[in-house]
């Protein structure tokens, strides 16, 4: 039976009666556990990363410096610069210090195997369509697709990962999907569900007879859209349609039904027995797993969240056979199948540990599939604890629906919202895609847009606090001081209520610190890995740093 610390949202330390405001410049307070050395380093590492010549030609400086050292000394010098400061060792051995130094001042730790699969076929090449997403990131880890055998080489990475994680209080585990499976899979996944929103949105318009155009404001709160804007069928999720509008729905997609057929079928949809069909119910009520080719001798393999009624079947195929529908095929099937079986296998484990995962926000194009199964496991895990947590970036025009959504939909189903908040890292590659394919750019138009996003998000989650927990994952001060302040007015505890403050490795020490002396729960994020595998992810710490300007320039003058 689990604690009321571990769920959260229970009492805990409490706040005083008048909010003080949090002091984030106490240089004494966040900084004398550190050596001389250590602050040496920091700000040598802080102001290099501030360098913005530096960092855009930073690859070619490292790799030139590495080919005059030789390997052996450029990675003993990495060891006491960059790989120091942002990175917590190079196995579960020697992260151990790093740990708990931060275990000793109340801050625990997000582990992520940083490294690649520590295997590679070196006769395979990666498809070629990633390259495009190293395009602009900073923040985020890129995997290449090398087959079904790399794939379960990085879950057991992850499994790895989870027995660190489990040796802390109250761990986390960041899993990135696009490790798991196929790239094109979770695109032509997104591609799936975008199709069945599409098919709802389309018919609740002609059948209401509504006229919309798009208006997509800063939370992607819209009450008019425009049928070409992504994701755009979102924004009709409050429309009901009733029986004799749900049965219009069927004609117009010209779907036979005899009256006992489609009274079972508005029934099956109709979960909340409110005589109408809204947008959650038909996106829940039609699933992936229903839109698979599975050989006959593989049927016994197949997972599903929930055991789909014979009348969604029926519908699913009569919307193939008259071509609204594409199915996956067989590989695509199989594919999916394993990479179900990966996700079950590590959730499991997880779950038997009590180590809570971390679900990587990606590129649009991917990130519907990535919803759609975070939101599974959550329905199969978050029933009692909330184990899983899916990502959501704020600089989507949609992202303050989406969040709404979610929450809702846990509520219906009755499991904990898990989320973590976070800015986004692919604002470029975002919009190159959307000049490239002509759909309207997904991204706020600009930071401060993005910010009151953020903001929003933190109102909305901590309103909806009771039964959910939530990580918020930033570097900004002010984000932190109305999250802080929300948290005192609603009475959350501190140290228990389901509210988890993260910032990076070497990042935002003035604010981590300052929060857990606080008592809040507070994470650094800590990769870990040899030193000559994770260079790509040093160099992406690196060049964020240099885009935070402003930070990294306080945290020099702090120290």
């Amino acid at each position: 039976m689990l604690g009321p610390r571990e769920l959260g949202n229970s009492p805990g330390v409490p706040f005083a009666s008048e909010f003080k405001n949090l002091d984030f410049e106490n240089t004494e307070k966040v900084y004398k556990w550190r050596s001389t050395l250590e602050l040496m380093r920091a700000v040598m590492v802080l102001k290099a990363s501030q360098s913005k010549p530096m960092m855009k030609h930073s690859e070619a400086i490292f790799r030139g410096v590495q080919r005059v050292l030789g390997t052996r000394f450029f990675n003993a010098l990495l060891r006491r610069s960059f790989f120091g400061h942002f990175c917590g060792g190079e196995d579960r051995q020697t992260i151990k210090p790093t740990v708990q130094a931060l275990n000793d001042h109340n801050i625990r730790c997000i582990l992520d195997y940083a490294a690649e699969a520590d295997v590679v076929e070196e006769e395979k090449t990666p498809e070629t369509h990633r390259e495009s997403a190293r395009v602009g990131v900073v923040a985020a880890r890129v995997y290449d697709y090398l087959g079904e055998e790399e794939c379960d080489r990085n879950c057991e990475v992850f499994m790895r990962c989870l027995e660190a994680a489990a040796e802390q209080e109250r761990g986390f585990v960041a899993v990135k999907l696009t490790a798991l499976c196929r790239p094109v899979l979770l695109q032509r996944m997104t591609t799936l569900l975008l199709t069945i929103r599409e098919m709802w949105s389309e018919c609740v318009v002609d059948v209401k007879d509504l006229r919309v155009m798009r208006e997509v404001s800063a939370g992607g709160m819209a009450s008019k859209v425009d049928r070409g804007a992504a994701h755009y069928g979102d924004m009709l999720k409050d429309l009901k349609v009733n029986r004799e509008e749900f049965r219009a729905i069927m004609n117009h997609l010209g779907i036979a039904l005899s009256k006992e057929e489609f009274d079972r079928l508005f029934r099956s949809l109709d979960t909340e027995n409110t005589g109408s069909v809204d947008y959650i119910e038909w996106t829940t009520g039609l699933n992936l797993e229903d839109m698979l080719t599975v050989p006959e001798r593989h049927e016994h393999h197949l997972v599903s969240y929930s055991e789909p009624t014979l009348a969604v079947k029926g519908l699913i195929k009569q919307l193939h056979d008259r071509g609204h529908l594409p199915l996956m095929n067989e590989e695509e099937s199989m594919q999916y199948l394993n990479f179900v079986d990966r996700l079950n296998r590590i959730a499991t484990a997880a779950a038997e540990k009590r180590v809570r995962i971390l679900i990587d926000a990606e590129q649009t194009y991917v990130q519907g599939a990535i919803d759609h199964v975070a939101r599974h496991l959550q329905l199969k895990f978050n029933g009692r604890f909330p184990l899983v947590f899916n990502t959501y970036q704020t600089y989507l025009n949609w992202s303050l629906g989406r969040v709404l959504r979610d929450i809702e939909r846990s509520q219906r189903r009755g499991y904990y919202f898990a989320g973590k908040i976070v800015r986004g890292a692919y604002v470029v590659l975002e919009r190159e895609r959307a000049r490239e394919y002509g759909y309207p750019d997904p991204i706020v138009p600009n930071k401060a847009m993005a910010d009151a996003n953020y903001n929003r998000c933190i109102q909305l989650c901590l309103q909806h606090h009771m039964r959910s927990n939530v990580m918020f994952a930033t570097h900004n001060q002010e984000s932190i001081e109305i999250a802080v302040r929300l948290m005192h007015e609603r009475g959350i505890s501190r140290d228990n209520g389901g509210v988890f403050f993260a910032q990076l490795l070497g990042m935002s020490d003035s604010l981590s610190f300052t929060l857990a002396q606080e008592s809040y729960q507070v994470y650094k994020y800590v990769p870990y890995g040899r030193v000559d595998q994770v260079m790509p992810y040093l160099l992406r710490r690196a060049q964020e740093n240099s885009d935070m300007l402003g930070s990294g320039a306080k945290e020099c003058r702090l120290q």
